[in-house]
């Protein structure tokens, strides 16, 4: 255990500075007060020395010294006290008084230690002598267990000769390598580093000659194995009234680790000064008035702003204040000013004038210097430059709201611009004019993504024409256009417009062999509380328009009506209905229909795709594409999903008893992946019904990979590893780049029927469909194609060698009863 010091100093750099310095040998009180002193002392018993600063506190000192004898209780603990060179009248008193030593400033921490080490090796000399007589004994207890390096040389003159005799403790024999305790004749040379040789000897030749009475310096000495230690010692010479003898004594400690601490404190520099010299920037002190007035810039003030850093300092040609660009000079000081007074760290960005007169953005990052009163006395941090960031920055903000290939602005901006629109309350006639071209899918599906890119890019081009201030034009999706309209007339100047549009399309359109839904939003007579809602509601105009088709043109219009908003009606009722199914006990609303997957090479049945219908108590069937949208959006999918999966789990396990090896599909959406512990609560479901995870696949719609990529793909892999299996569903319609497909947990894919629909109406060559197999096969995955209805298409899969599929030239999806019937009809 480390002896107890107590430090009794006013000034707080000065007891920890003490205290740093004493961490590795002592353990260390620090107090400021004699109150607290006295406190201490009595709190803990064991405190051996009381180290007293002189410094601010003469006075004090000075009574506490002659109070703290007066204790007989304190008289066991020794005083130091240490002062400057101006301070000896006052070391003089407080020796008087009873303090045992003195240290005269600047303090050297060898020494200090040394220093300690002795006295308390001295107070144990005091205890031992109570309890021990033979001083003899005393002695050689504290010379062979000191923790100091301990030696006593003797040189005695005969003739011309020297006789030297060196007694040494076990300590120094361990600090300089050496095993026996005495040596005779030793010469010091011999085992003194090379580089330090000469000042020892000039130091011991002083010594010897009566100059000096006593040295310290940090020297170095070679062990006999080779390696270097470094010592401080302490060499003070003996008294002797023998003319023809003289003695010395020398008190050594290995510091090899505080010079290795220190060597790498001088690294740690030199990377600073590396660092600096990199920073892409500069780093600075300067004081805390309005011109920013500079004591230390770093080199990097060159290239930030053109000028030398000496150009900076005291404002010589320049003060940084002047670099700032002038709309920044009151914000910078004001949010100094804020960040001042409560201590928080300043971070700020602005634009600075070069010396060649270009603006530049600069991120700085400072913090105030306070002084023990809590007053700012300068300001320190680092000013980096971040204009080719900010370049990047308006890239990125370009991107986020303009469309790169066409360059038109994309839904986000639209968004914005409508909800801020909503939130001023604006007054005018405002209407969303949506062009619906999805229909394109087709076409890219026969002629390749390009080519349908291609003529999105035409169209946009034609649409261009039409725009102006009050007739804005966006891309809001891959193929629709959406134009905003404001300050319009009225509804026949809307239908004008489409007849301009249509007749610009047309001749398009007509040559792709494709149409086109516009759907038109009148803002003004209903009331909307945010732009996804106007957005959407445009969207199913468009949607409708596309539906309802036009036997005289490929285009077709209409506007966002009351049946509409009836539609909306619907969805609120189905909402409803939907929360109170999630909360019950009684599922029966919940129509699971079965369609059977076949082997495409033996014909058999494999597998069942569980789809699911809901039966509104009001609204009749509804088919999943109504309501699986609603339940995402609000969530419910997730407690329905396990109804969903519970269902399917015990057919599984009814099939089973009749025979079927086969497996179980379940359609399951992002919402739920993104569930919290959703791969633990299907696992439990399946464990609680006795399923084999193996008989299991999860679909998984692609689309749900176009956010969350990283998150869904690591729930997939725990889903994996509990040994259920992953399909990618409506595989080629999402967004997976080849690269993701490259890195997806899944264990197989389904083919979308958009690339199984008409494919007996094209060269077999030219579909991509083939492409997707091959793809898949090359990555080991299990290939399904879904929407198979006819003998062509089935012969196209099968030609490729397709693993299974599904589609009405097999079966339509069936109650339980006769799903069962049809496995056992096939089996």
């Amino acid at each position: 255990m480390f002896e107890k010091i107590l430090i009794f100093a006013q000034v707080k750099a000065t007891r920890e500075a003490i205290a740093i310095a004493l961490a590795d040998t002592y353990s260390t009180i620090c107090v400021q007060d004699e109150h607290t002193a006295i406190q201490e002392i009595k709190n803990n018993s064991d405190i051996r020395i009381l180290l007293i600063d002189l410094e601010n506190n003469d006075f004090v000192a000075e009574n506490f010294i002659e109070i703290f004898n007066i204790h007989s209780t304190f008289r066991k603990i020794k005083i130091i006290v240490f002062g400057g060179a101006n301070d000896q009248e006052l070391i003089a008193r407080c020796l008087e008084k009873g303090a045992s030593d003195f240290v005269i400033k600047p303090l050297d921490a060898g020494a200090l230690k040394i220093l300690l080490s002795m006295h308390i090796n001295q107070m144990s000399d005091t205890v031992l002598e109570d309890a021990l007589e033979d001083t003899n004994v005393m002695f050689n207890r504290l010379f062979n267990d000191s923790p100091i390096g301990v030696a006593i040389t003797r040189i005695s003159k005969i003739g011309e000769d020297k006789l030297r005799t060196v007694i040494m403790n076990p300590t120094y024999a361990k600090i300089i390598g050496r095993k026996n305790e005495r040596f005779s004749g030793l010469d010091w040379q011999e085992i003194t580093h090379p580089d330090d040789v000469e000042i020892s000897r000039k130091l011991y030749e002083k010594l010897e000659r009566g100059e000096i009475n006593s040295y310290t310096r940090e020297k170095r000495y070679i062990r006999p194995d080779g390696s270097i230690v470094w010592v401080n010692v302490i060499v003070s010479a003996f008294a002797s009234t023998n003319p023809h003898e003289f003695s010395f004594i020398s008190f050594i400690q290995d510091i090899t680790e505080n010079r290795k601490i220190n060597t790498d404190l001088a690294e740690s520099e030199r990377s600073k000064s590396v660092l600096l010299s990199h920073l892409p920037g500069l780093a600075y002190r300067c004081d805390y008035d309005r011109d920013w007035t500079m004591r230390f810039v770093s080199q990097g003030c060159k290239k930030l702003t053109g000028y030398d850093p000496e150009d900076l300092i005291d404002n010589k040609v320049i003060s940084y204040n002047d670099l700032i660009a002038p709309e920044s000079h009151y914000p910078i000081w004001q949010e100094w000013k804020r960040v001042l007074a409560k201590r928080l760290p300043f971070t700020y960005e602005y634009q600075i004038i070069t010396k060649e007169g270009v603006r530049k953005w600069v991120l700085e990052l400072g913090e105030g210097v306070f002084d023990d009163d809590g007053q700012v006395i300068a300001l320190e941090g680092i000013i980096v430059d971040i204009d080719y960031l900010k370049q990047m920055e308006e890239k990125i903000r370009y991107n986020a709201d303009f469309d790169e290939a066409t360059k038109l602005h994309n839904r986000n901006y639209l968004e914005r611009l409508l909800d801020t629109h909503i939130k001023q309350g604006r007054t005018t006639n405002k209407a969303l004019f949506g062009i619906n071209l999805n229909t394109i899918q087709a076409l890219i599906l026969a002629r390749g993504y390009h080519y349908g890119m291609d003529l999105i890019h035409k169209i946009a081009d034609e649409l261009k024409a039409f725009t102006s201030e009050n007739f804005q034009l966006f891309l809001t999706h891959e193929n629709r256009f959406c134009f905003y309209i404001q300050k319009y007339e009225n509804k026949e100047e809307l239908i004008r417009f489409n007849q301009k549009i249509t007749k610009v399309l047309e001749p398009i359109l007509l040559m792709e062999r494709i149409s086109c839904g516009i759907g038109i939003l009148e803002i003004t007579n209903a009331h909307y509380e945010s732009a996804d809602q106007i957005l959407k509601d445009t969207l199913v105009a468009t949607e409708r328009a596309l539906l309802r088709g036009d036997e005289d043109s490929l285009i077709s219009y209409t506007f966002f009506d009351q049946k509409m908003l009836d539609a909306i009606e619907r969805e609120k009722t189905l909402k409803s209905e939907l929360l109170a199914l999630s909360t019950s006990a009684d599922d029966s609303n919940l129509i699971l229909h079965f369609q059977p997957v076949m082997d495409l090479k033996t014909d058999k049945v494999v597998s069942f795709e569980a789809l699911v219908r809901f039966q509104s108590p009001t609204l009749g069937l509804i088919p999943p594409l109504e309501f699986i949208p609603l339940l995402e959006k609000t969530k419910l999918i997730i407690p329905i999903g396990e109804m969903i999966l519970g269902r399917a789990l015990r057919f599984l396990k009814k099939l089973e008893k009749n025979g079927f090896t086969g497996t179980i599909s379940i359609n399951v959406s992002a919402v739920q992946l993104l569930s919290q512990d959703f791969a633990f609560r299907a696992i439990q479901k399946i464990r609680d019904i006795n399923v084999d995870p193996n008989k299991i696949w999860l679909e998984i719609t692609e689309s749900v990979f176009a956010n969350n990529y990283q998150v869904i793909n690591e729930v997939l892999g725990h889903v994996i590893d509990l040994g259920v299996h992953i399909t990618i569903d409506d595989f080629g319609t999402g967004y997976s780049s080849l690269y993701r497909l490259l890195r997806l947990n899944t264990n197989g894919l389904k083919i979308d029927r958009a690339f199984i629909d008409g494919i007996e109406l094209v060269d077999e060559h030219m579909a991509i469909t083939q492409d997707i197999i091959s793809l898949g096969k090359k990555l080991n995955y299990l290939i399904v194609a879904e929407g198979i209805e006819n003998e062509k298409q089935l012969h196209y899969l099968k030609g490729y060698n397709c693993d299974y599929g599904q589609g009405y030239l097999f079966s339509r999806p069936l109650d339980e009863e006769h799903a069962l019937e049809y496995f056992i009809k096939h089996s």
